[in-house]
């Protein structure tokens, strides 16, 4: 009917979306859009509350040459986590529209397109600056981000041998531990960040925001041509650190020039040079450390989105509502 709309739960969603090898081409594609025009998507409104507390609104839309499409929007809450609680801090929708008549033809939950999107966006930046094969990850926080990661970056990287974990929750360590171990990895608990920072290839940061929350990375600790992913912004590294990187990304520089603190505040001591438009056509092939930080691009959530309204669309899933 012309006046359903089209309802798909988290469930439905992980069964729709695309192994994780189709998802990296799906948000290269996504850039390379983007870059053409085809795409065009604004950055994050954020409306912060408090501290680690706020509500954001990712707008994007794409069209072919015969100006058929979609627009997308992402809504999203932030909220710190309750210590013992069972509810995820971040929670979103994905309303999906039409875009030569603009009638909604789609809302999904945005959870997990936010979960695998993201990991993805780092998968493409290492395959675009990372200019060695690694044998080494490690990661600083190891929740429900650092376990996508994992998944996303074995696919990515087969020469893949050690993990290192470092949380300040122990179960949530050996619970990425274990994953590490079901997929053939070597893991280490370490008790301390200095040992991972010094002895991995790829350092994957995913600290969420709190109140009083202190950075505490170094990368002048790091390994020689070793690579930085910084999910949470940058804010649990050091900003006088930075300069240890020769190269600094971000997703996109329209979005953000510079990383952010605990309070959301841009750090001035650094500042990227490329984003992932320049790195999908002119990878980095030079040696040293180099970082990526991120605030996410709502045309990575489209491009995931559309695929997962597709195939609801081809298997018929989901939950017709009436309006």
């Amino acid at each position: 009917m012309i006046n359903d709309l089209l309802y798909l739960s988290r469930m439905e969603v992980e069964h729709l979306v695309p192994s994780r090898s189709a998802l990296r081409v799906a948000v290269a594609e996504a850039v390379r859009n983007t870059a053409s025009g085809q795409l065009k998507f604004l950055p994050k409104s954020t409306l912060a509350y408090a501290t680690g507390h706020s509500f954001q609104s990712m707008p994007a839309l794409v069209s072919d040459r015969e100006g058929k499409g979609v627009a997308t929007i992402k809504w999203v809450s932030v909220v710190p986590a309750m210590a013992q609680s069972s509810i995820d801090n971040v929670h979103s929708i994905i309303c999906v529209n039409d875009l030569g008549t603009g009638r909604p033809l789609a809302i999904m939950d945005g959870n997990y397109i936010t979960l695998v999107r993201t990991a993805a966006l780092s998968a493409l930046a290492a395959e675009h600056m990372l200019a060695i094969e690694p044998i080494s990850i490690g990661f600083i926080g190891c929740g429900q981000q650092a376990a996508e990661h994992l998944l996303a970056f074995c696919d990515l990287y087969p020469s893949l041998k050690n993990v290192a974990c470092f949380s300040r929750s122990q179960g949530s360590a050996q619970k990425l531990a274990n994953s590490a171990l079901a997929l053939s990895l070597k893991p280490h608990i370490t008790p301390t960040p200095e040992d991972l920072l010094q002895n991995c290839d790829i350092v994957i940061s995913t600290v969420p925001s709190a109140p009083g929350f202190a950075p505490f990375l170094d990368a002048e600790m790091m390994k020689d041509n070793a690579l930085a992913i910084m999910v949470d912004l940058g804010r649990s590294w050091l900003p006088e650190g930075f300069r240890a990187f020769e190269h600094i990304a971000t997703d996109s520089l329209h979005q953000s020039m510079y990383p952010y603190d605990n309070q959301g505040n841009e750090v001035r001591a650094a500042k990227a040079q490329v984003d992932l438009e320049t790195l999908v056509k002119h990878p980095l092939e030079s040696t040293g450390k180099k970082a990526f930080f991120f605030k996410g691009i709502a045309s990575a959530d489209l491009a995931v989105a559309a695929i997962v309204y597709q195939r609801a669309l081809e298997e018929k899933s989901g939950i017709r509502l009436q309006r």
